[in-house]
């Protein structure tokens, strides 16, 4: 390097560019809507997983069938992928 030489811009990425990652990843406790039924609720659970993660309590309700039972909703940011 001269001994006069400037930097003129600091690059804080990777090299070479990677195409963008075509995946997107969504934490479970990130719901939009959640549904209860009487006897079973939807609970946020810190630390469980990559971040916070989702399940029903009390762990000893029957089972539901998919249009009786509690849910989440998420909203899932689509885009076309060039």
């Amino acid at each position: 390097m001269k001994p006069d030489a400037r930097i003129d811009r600091i690059f804080l990425g990777l090299w070479p560019p990677f195409s963008r990652e075509p995946r997107q990843r969504i934490a479970a406790s990130h719901f939009t809507a959640s549904h209860d039924v009487a006897d079973c609720q939807v609970a946020v659970v810190r630390g469980l997983g990559y971040t916070d993660g989702v399940l029903t309590q009390p762990f000893g309700t029957p089972g539901y069938d998919v249009a009786t039972g509690p849910w989440v909703d998420y909203s899932l940011p689509l885009q076309e992928i060039l």
